[in-house]
C-alpha cells in the first residue's frame, strides 16, 4: 500500500493530466450521436466514387424540401374556408322584426293595408336572409369575390363562392332599394326597421378552417415511391443527379434511423471511443514533442480541452434541436482563443482536431469540415501577430469572406448554377463572423479562471500612459524607468532571436525594478545630485536596501494586481546572486570576520524560462555598461562575456530552457545593441 501511495505521490501531475484527457474523451463520446452513420460520402452533381450501390432493404424515396414546400404552398393557397349559417340567430331577429312591425301598425285603421305592408317587409327580410349575409374576412393575396367557401347549414356542407352572398352593405342597399316602392308615409320607418334586423347570418368558423388545413397539410406525403431491396441505386462513376441524390438521401436517413440492438450500440460506442482516443493521442503527441511547456502544465491542458468540449457540446445541441442554424456557431473562436493563449501552430492543430470531431456530429460532414477547417486556418493568419484589438475585426471580416466564398464555390460545384446558393447562409455566416468579437471578453474570463496571460494583456501592461504603476515609476524613479526601457528594448530583440515571447520579456523588463521607487535615491541611475546616500551606511545596510527592491517590487505588483507571469521577472531578475559591490566592500573592510553571505544575497529563485534568463543577462549588462569609462568594441565584448560567465558559473540558468547556442546568440545581439547605444564603430581588419 505504501508503494502504491508513493507511486501516486511521485506521479501526481501525470495522473491528473491523464484524468483530464479521459474526462474530455468521455464527455465528447457522450455527445456523439449513438446511431450508425451512413458510410458513403457523396455530393450532388459529382460522380459516385464508390462501387455500385445496391439497396440493402426496401425504403421509401423522400421528396425534396423544395417539392414539399411547393405542395404545402399549393395546399395553403387552395385551402377551404368554412362558414356556418346561424339559423337560430335569423329566427330570433325575425321574431323581433315581427314585433316591431306590429307595433308600427297598431294604430293604423286600415287593417288590410297594414297586413299588406307587414307581409312585404317580411318578404324583403326573408329574401335577403335566404341568400344570406356573410361576415367579411381579409385574406392576403386573394380576392374575396373569387374565394371558394364551404357553408354549413343544418349540418349540411355545400360549396359556394364568397360573392354568392350579400355583404352587410349590400344587404342594406337591397333593403333601401326594395322599400322605394312603399308609401312615403311608411318608407323611412320600414327601412330603418329592416336595416336594424339585418345580421351576418354566415359566420366565419376559424377553428374549423384551421383544423381542416392542418389535417390537409398532415396528409401530404413526404415520399414519392419506393426502392425495392436488391435494386441498383447508383453505379460507380455515375453522375449524381437530383433524382439520384434524393434516393441516396432517403437511404441515408433510413439507415441512420434504424433501430439497433443494445449490442450493436455498444460496438458503435466502442468505435467512437477509439476514434476520439486516436484524435486525442495525436494531440498529446503534438503537445509532448512540439509544446512541452504546455504539456507539462495541467491548467493549460485543461483550457485547451475545455474549449474543445464546450464547442462540441454547443454544436451537438444545435444539431439535435435546430440543425438549420449550424453555420451560426462561431467555430473560428477555437483557433482564435488558442492562438491568443498559446501560438499559431497549436491553434491550427487544435482547430483541425476540433473540426474533425465535429465532422462526426453534423450532416454533410465532408462539406462542413472543409468549410470550417479552411476558414479557421485563414482566421489564424489574421491574429498571427496579435498586437491590436482591431485585429479581431479583421479576423471577423476574413472569416465572413472565407465562409461565403467556400460555400458559394461548393454550391457551384453541386448545383452547376450561380443562382442556387441559399442567401440565408450568407446571413448566418455574417452573424457567425460577428460573434468572433466575443473573443475579447472571453480572453479576460479565461485569464482570470486559469491565471494565464495573453499578448493582448501584455500590450496593455507595457503602455506607460495607461498604467498607474508605470506612471508612478516615471515620477518617483525616472532614471529607473529609462533603465527599464533600455533593458526592454535590448531583451526584446535578444528573445526574438532565440524564439521566445518578445511581449512577455518586454513587459517583464518594464516592471522588474518597480521596487526601486520606494527608495529611488539609493540606486545609481536616480542619483542626479551627485550625492551617494550609501556613503553614510555600512556595506551590509546598503546591501539590505539594494536587495530589498525585489521584495518591495513583488509587494507593489501584488497590490496593483500585476499578473504572476510578470511578477516572476521581478522575483528572478537577480536570481540568487549577491550584491557583489557591497559584498566585496564588507570583506575588504572586515577581512578577519566571517561575513554572513545571506545578508548580501538576493532571495531568488533563479530564472525558470528563457525570457527570465535573458532579462537577468540584459539587466546586469545594461547597468554595468554605464560604468564603462571608454566603451569600445573590446571592452563591451569583455564585459558581456564576463557577466554572463559569472551567471553561468553561479548556476543561474540551470532551471531555464535556454541552450548554450541561445546564450551565444544573446551575447552577439547584446554586443551589437551596446555598440549602437555608445555609437562605437566596428573595427574591420585592413
Amino acid at each position: 500500500m505504501k508503494k502504491f501511495f508513493s507511486i501516486i505521490r511521485n506521479h501526481y501531475s501525470e495522473i491528473i493530466r491523464a484524468s483530464i484527457f479521459l474526462l474530455a474523451i468521455a464527455a465528447i463520446v457522450s455527445l456523439l450521436p449513438h446511431e450508425a452513420r451512413f458510410k458513403y460520402e457523396y455530393q450532388k452533381g459529382r460522380p459516385w466514387m464508390h462501387k455500385d450501390l445496391i439497396a440493402p432493404f426496401n425504403f421509401a424515396i423522400l421528396k425534396s424540401p423544395e417539392t414539399l414546400k411547393q405542395e404545402r404552398d399549393e395546399m395553403i393557397q387552395n385551402r377551404k374556408y368554412y362558414f356556418v349559417y346561424k339559423t337560430d340567430d335569423v329566427s330570433r331577429v325575425r321574431k323581433t322584426l315581427i314585433n316591431g312591425l306590429e307595433n308600427s301598425f297598431e294604430r293604423v285603421q286600415n287593417k288590410k293595408t297594414a297586413a299588406k305592408y307587414k307581409a312585404n317587409c317580411l318578404s324583403i327580410f326573408d329574401d335577403i336572409m335566404k341568400i344570406g349575409v356573410i361576415e367579411n374576412i381579409e385574406i392576403s393575396g386573394v380576392n374575396n369575390d373569387e374565394l371558394s367557401i364551404v357553408v354549413l347549414k343544418n349540418n349540411v356542407a355545400t360549396q359556394h363562392l364568397f360573392s354568392d352572398y350579400f355583404s352587410v352593405k349590400e344587404a342594406m342597399d337591397e333593403v333601401e332599394k326594395r322599400c322605394e316602392t312603399f308609401n312615403k308615409v311608411y318608407r323611412n320607418s320600414f327601412t330603418i326597421l329592416l336595416q336594424d334586423a339585418i345580421i351576418q347570418s354566415l359566420k366565419y368558423h376559424k377553428d374549423l378552417s384551421d383544423k381542416e388545413l392542418a389535417l390537409a397539410l398532415e396528409s401530404i406525403s413526404i415520399t414519392r415511391g419506393t426502392v425495392q431491396e436488391g435494386e441498383r441505386i447508383v453505379s460507380q462513376g455515375e453522375l449524381i443527379s437530383e433524382a439520384r441524390f434524393l434516393i441516396l438521401e432517403s437511404l441515408r436517413g433510413e439507415y441512420e434511423n434504424m433501430v439497433y440492438t443494445k449490442t450493436s450500440i455498444n460496438w458503435l460506442m466502442i468505435g467512437q471511443v477509439i476514434l476520439v482516443l486516436l484524435l486525442f493521442t495525436v494531440l498529446v503527441l503534438y503537445l509532448y514533442f512540439f509544446s512541452p511547456n504546455v504539456f507539462a502544465d495541467n491548467k493549460q491542458i485543461t483550457l485547451i480541452l475545455l474549449i474543445i468540449v464546450v464547442v462540441v457540446f454547443i454544436t451537438s445541441m444545435v444539431v439535435r434541436f435546430k440543425p438549420d442554424l449550424l453555420y451560426l456557431l462561431p467555430i473560428c473562436l477555437v483557433p482564435i482563443m488558442i492562438r491568443v493563449f498559446f501560438n499559431a501552430k497549436l491553434a491550427l492543430f487544435v482547430n483541425i482536431i476540433t473540426v474533425m470531431i465535429l465532422g462526426f456530429l453534423v450532416p454533410n460532414g465532408f462539406e462542413y469540415v472543409f468549410v470550417q477547417m479552411l476558414t479557421g486556418i485563414i482566421t489564424v493568419f489574421a491574429v498571427m501577430n496579435l498586437r491590436r484589438r482591431a485585429q479581431f475585426m479583421i479576423a471577423a471580416g476574413l472569416a465572413f469572406v472565407s465562409y461565403s466564398t467556400i460555400y458559394y464555390s461548393l454550391s457551384l460545384i453541386q448545383e452547376a448554377s450561380p443562382l442556387e446558393a441559399n442567401p440565408i447562409y450568407f446571413l448566418h455566416f455574417a452573424i457567425s463572423a460577428g460573434m468572433l468579437m466575443f473573443a475579447y471578453p472571453l480572453i479576460f474570463l479565461f485569464e482570470g479562471l486559469f491565471g494565464m496571460i495573453t499578448d493582448v494583456r501584455l500590450m496593455e501592461l507595457v503602455q506607460i500612459n495607461n498604467n498607474k504603476l508605470l506612471r508612478m515609476l516615471s515620477e518617483k524613479a525616472p532614471g529607473t524607468l529609462q533603465h527599464s526601457l533600455q533593458v526592454a528594448n535590448m531583451a526584446e530583440e535578444a528573445v526574438f532571436a532565440i524564439g521566445g515571447n518578445t511581449l512577455l520579456v518586454q513587459a517583464g523588463a518594464m516592471y522588474h525594478d518597480i521596487g526601486k521607487m520606494e527608495m529611488p535615491v539609493y540606486f545609481t541611475e536616480n542619483q542626479s545630485t551627485g550625492i551617494n546616500p550609501h556613503s553614510d551606511l555600512s556595506p551590509s545596510e546598503s546591501a539590505e536596501i539594494i536587495t530589498s527592491h525585489v521584495i518591495k517590487g513583488i509587494e507593489l505588483a501584488r497590490k496593483y494586481r500585476v499578473p504572476d507571469q510578470i511578477v516572476n521577472f521581478i522575483r528572478m531578475h537577480h536570481g540568487t546572486r549577491k550584491a557583489s559591490f557591497f559584498w566585496y566592500e564588507q570583506n575588504k573592510q572586515f577581512p578577519d570576520e566571517d561575513v554572513d553571505a545571506s545578508l548580501f544575497t538576493y532571495h531568488g529563485p533563479v530564472p525558470h524560462s528563457k525570457e527570465t534568463a535573458v532579462l537577468m543577462m540584459v539587466d546586469s549588462i545594461e547597468a554595468a555598461s554605464r560604468s564603462l569609462k571608454t566603451p569600445d568594441e573590446q571592452t563591451i565584448s569583455q564585459l558581456i562575456d564576463k557577466i554572463i560567465k559569472e551567471q553561468l558559473d553561479d548556476g543561474q540558468f540551470v532551471n531555464a530552457d535556454i541552450t548554450m547556442k541561445d546564450i551565444s546568440t544573446v551575447k552577439r545581439i547584446l554586443k551589437q545593441k551596446l555598440l549602437n547605444v555608445y555609437h562605437v564603430r566596428v573595427a574591420y581588419p585592413s
